[in-house]
């Protein structure tokens, strides 16, 4: 059963992924891309009254990171009112190459238009290490 229910997330996510890219495709500035992934990511809102363990749940389960036995992000840092975690691994690279930073540019716009209504807000530390908080 969890094989079955990790490929259908993968799935999921790629066909989240492939509808992004044709809705931003033959655009030429960076902001106005990262502006249309922030209302893709309005779009799959996260519920108001979410807590950052739930939102980072939420990123989890929308953004498929490998198998949960990769372990590609740890929490680092856990209270009420923030959540912390580092990305162990770029897995992403292998299939954006020298775009990768587009990659997590867009899904941090994302990731941030997801949170839009929540209160929470998500900030990138470092390359690796990102942190939700109440705002």
């Amino acid at each position: 059963m969890t094989k079955k229910l990790d490929l259908h997330k993968i799935h999921d996510s790629e066909i989240r992924n492939a509808k992004l890219i044709c809705t931003i495709m033959n655009k030429a500035h960076k902001d106005e891309i990262n502006q249309i992934a922030f209302d893709f990511g309005k779009a799959h809102a996260i519920d108001r009254n979410t807590s950052c363990k739930e939102a980072y749940q939420a990123f989890g389960d929308f953004f498929v990171n490998g198998k949960a036995c990769d372990r590609i992000n740890k929490v680092v840092l856990e209270t009420d009112d923030k959540l912390t975690w580092m990305m162990t691994k770029d897995i992403h690279a292998q299939y954006w190459g020298e775009q990768s930073e587009l990659y997590y540019s867009l899904r941090n716009a994302i990731m941030c238009g997801m949170l839009e209504e929540t209160g929470l807000a998500l900030v990138q530390e470092d390359a690796t290490t990102y942190t939700l908080k109440r705002k």
